[in-house]
């Protein structure tokens, strides 16, 4: 019986042998490594749990508020750059509601607009910007009168580039504020402050000197010639 059992050991322990040196040389599976250790498992996993939770930033927008003088025109409140074909955006202006297309501005004053870019696999993109429309100035032409005392009335000056809308006050020598232009007679020197509101314009408000200057006397003399 002994004999037997050293048989088979002798036969059965080379085989055995390169079993063991086969599965150690040989390189295992990852399951089958992951399965043993358990911590690669948890480091993999941890790992793509990271990258799975990371979003991008939106880095290529750009925005430019809108500053220009007032003109009349409606003007669009902001630029908007590096927006993709695929991106979202909406678009609110102050209190109101969102849109999809860029708001226009005509009035003077500062406004907000509030920008949001929405793309997949980003972080939404959101930003608010301050667009501007200024007041221009009012342009006018006034000329001063200026001439000899005839004994009549004379507007005081004359103004061009006035609208029909403009409220316009005029002073005389600094009295009470009159609608309608001063009226002038006697030689002297006149100061006429000029002062016009407008819509969406900066006040205007400019002095001027009219001048009448005194009547030059002509005497004619006749001379007769004596007979004595």
């Amino acid at each position: 019986m002994n004999r037997i059992k050293k048989n088979l050991l002798t036969k059965i322990l080379p085989t055995i042998l390169i079993v063991v040196l086969v599965f150690n040389i040989m390189p295992m599976p990852n399951d089958m490594v992951y399965a043993q250790t358990g911590e690669e498992t948890d480091d993999e996993n941890q790992d793509d749990n990271t990258l799975g939770d990371e979003t991008l930033e939106i880095t290529d927008i750009s925005v430019t508020a809108t500053s220009e003088y007032y003109d009349g025109e409606e003007h669009p409140a902001a630029e908007v750059t590096g927006l993709l074909e695929d991106d979202v955006v909406t678009y609110q202006l102050g209190d109101g509601e969102e849109q999809d297309e860029m708001p226009t501005i005509c009035e003077v004053g500062q406004y907000s607009l509030t920008v949001k870019v929405e793309r997949d696999g980003y972080t939404p993109y959101e930003t608010t910007v301050t667009p501007e429309i200024k007041a221009n100035d009012i342009s006018l032409t006034v000329t001063p009168y200026e001439d000899e005392y005839d004994g009549e009335e004379h507007d005081a000056l004359t103004i061009e580039g006035l609208l029909e809308d403009d409220t316009v006050e005029y002073f005389l020598n600094s009295g009470e504020a009159t609608s309608d232009i001063p009226k002038i007679k006697n030689a002297d020197n006149y100061t006429i402050t000029v002062s016009v509101k407008r819509a969406n314009h900066n006040d205007y408000e400019e002095t001027f000197t009219a001048k009448i200057t005194p009547a030059t006397i002509r005497v004619r003399c006749r001379f007769i010639k004596s007979s004595t």
